[in-house]
């Protein structure tokens, strides 16, 4: 009888919003020597596993608040598992959450999404830690893990790749365009959007069970939601308040209450990501 051996398994957890979509259609799949599984296939993963037809197993599928619960999870049956994981500094992370929600619809100001003072959001400060979710891989998983930062994507972008690679023990790709896919939607064209969601009726509808139904709601949602986007363009600057979508008091805020996390997260990364 002839064993399988098992594969090494990778496997990227995100976070979300940092720049995920880009890693896992652009950079991921273009990787040569590892079996790479989108997002799409990760609840197919383990069947893929189990039959030992790849020596490297490269799986990618984002979490951000439900991220420690999915790292348990996934442990208990691969614990052997190499983690990479992004993190995007604070502010400019929750930053990029609340415009996502903004744009689909959502009618919050930004205080009700995450509220830095109070504690009253959609998100609580305990949300936002990021040395937790390294201390979770730590104690999950027998790797320590590859950890980078949206930052480098953007500014080096060759490093970024290259940490990749080296963790992954490869090194050759099919070339990979690091210029940008999407470009996000300014202020003004949110604010509209907001506006629409807080003031009128025409707000989205929540997804029913009913999948043909549910289809068809989503279709309208993009429909309703992408054409506010576009009306937005035509609206005159002067009867947009001057007001920011997100307050610059509250991102500077952010990011002081959540310095000393940040620096942690980059001495671990110093520290380690040579060495694994």
């Amino acid at each position: 009888m002839i064993m399988q051996m098992k594969p090494t398994i990778y496997w990227h957890v995100g976070l979300g919003r940092t720049a995920t979509t880009f890693t896992q259609t652009q950079i991921f799949p273009k990787l040569k020597g590892i079996h790479y599984i989108p997002k799409k296939g990760f609840r197919q993963a383990d069947e893929i596993i189990r039959k030992g037809n790849h020596r490297k197993i490269l799986l990618s599928h984002e979490f951000s608040r439900t991220l420690t619960d999915e790292l348990e999870s996934f442990a208990k049956k691969h614990p052997e598992a190499r983690i990479i994981i992004v993190f995007r500094r604070h502010d400019k992370w929750i930053a990029s959450h609340y415009k996502r929600v903004v744009k689909n619809g959502h009618p919050w100001i930004f205080s009700e999404y995450f509220d830095i003072r109070n504690d009253q959001g959609v998100w609580k400060k305990q949300d936002l830690y990021y040395y937790p979710k390294i201390e979770s891989i730590l104690k999950n998983f027998r790797h320590k893990p590859l950890v980078l930062f949206h930052h480098d994507l953007k500014d080096q972008p060759e490093r970024f790749l290259k940490q990749i690679m080296n963790y992954l023990e490869i090194d050759g790709n099919d070339g990979i365009d690091f210029s940008p896919r999407h470009t996000s939607y300014n202020d003004k064209e949110l604010k509209v959007r907001r506006w629409i969601s807080r003031n009128t009726f025409l707000r989205e509808k929540q997804y029913i069970d009913n999948h043909s139904m549910s289809k068809l709601i989503k279709f309208g949602n993009k429909v309703m939601r992408y054409s506010a986007l576009y009306l937005a363009k035509a609206i005159p600057n002067v009867w947009i308040s001057e007001k920011p979508l997100i307050p610059k008091e509250e991102m500077s805020m952010i990011r002081d209450f959540y310095e000393e996390d940040w620096q942690r997260c980059i001495e671990f990364a110093r520290q380690n990501n040579d060495a694994v």
